[in-house]
């Protein structure tokens, strides 16, 4: 006997399998069609992003490094306990970096001794990050609090936040892509400080800033929020589908 004929698999009544089916199949279309309307949402959000931060000749444009302080960070050696031990700063890489202004999971920390004798360096609160390599160079994160960051990330942050905004430097930066994609025809290659701090960046009045990151601000959280929005929602449906197909699915053994 093989173990695919070995399996055993219940078998009610076939109205009972119908109208399980039926129960499921509604909870999966229900799915979809989040999925769909997230998709949906994520290509209206790029199209006002991209016109929203669309500017005439008279905003004036400056290089990055003229505004904002640009730097990357590093990694204490693996091999020194002490630097990683009991560590409570949040130290990390560029795997963050998913053009959402979200940081959702941590997975690293660093001890005091860990970030003051290596080079990894601790961001302020508001910081957008920059991938400077592999598979997801060019792209963005928006940190919401203090954070170290290692070698592979530009940490940037307005030199004159009462001139430029924090967020809007984010968004902005999410325009960047293509710049760092095509450093290597496509392929997967690294970007360096310099290259960040010669990127151009409009500056239009601080108002027009605020005024922009308030909109986008209400797109980024229905689209990429985990904590509302419509991934939140996509998640829990997820959830509920999981609890009605293992209850659904559960049966009691008849007596033999």
């Amino acid at each position: 006997m093989t173990f695919e004929t070995s399996l055993i698999i219940p078998l009610p009544p076939i109205e009972v399998q119908k109208e399980i089916v039926r129960i499921l199949d509604t909870f999966t279309k229900y799915q979809d069609l989040l999925n769909r309307e997230l998709e949906l949402r994520k290509k209206q959000y790029e199209y006002y992003r991209d016109k929203l931060l669309t500017f005439d000749d008279e905003v004036e444009y400056k290089f990055l490094g003229e505004v904002c302080n640009v730097q990357s960070g590093g990694t204490p050696l693996k091999t020194k306990v002490e630097y990683w031990e009991n560590g409570n700063i949040k130290w990390l890489g560029s795997g963050v970096c998913e053009n959402q202004k979200t940081v959702n999971e941590i997975t690293n920390y660093i001890s005091e001794s860990g970030l003051e004798k290596s080079s990894a360096k601790l961001m302020k609160k508001d910081t957008t990050l920059i991938a400077l390599v592999g598979a997801t160079i060019g792209k963005v994160a928006f940190l919401p609090f203090e954070a170290a960051i290692n070698q592979n990330i530009a940490g940037v942050y307005p030199i004159d936040i009462n001139k430029l905004n924090p967020s809007f430097v984010y968004y902005i930066c999410t325009t960047y892509y293509k710049d760092f994609i095509s450093l290597g025809n496509g392929k997967l290659t690294m970007a360096n400080l310099s290259f960040v701090r010669n990127l151009k960046i409009p500056v239009p009045p601080l108002e027009e800033q605020e005024r922009i990151v308030n909109i986008l601000d209400k797109f980024d959280a229905l689209c990429n929020d985990i904590t509302r929005g419509l991934p939140a929602e996509i998640e829990m449906r997820k959830k509920q589908y999981e609890y009605y197909r293992d209850k659904l699915l559960t049966f009691k053994e008849k007596n033999k």
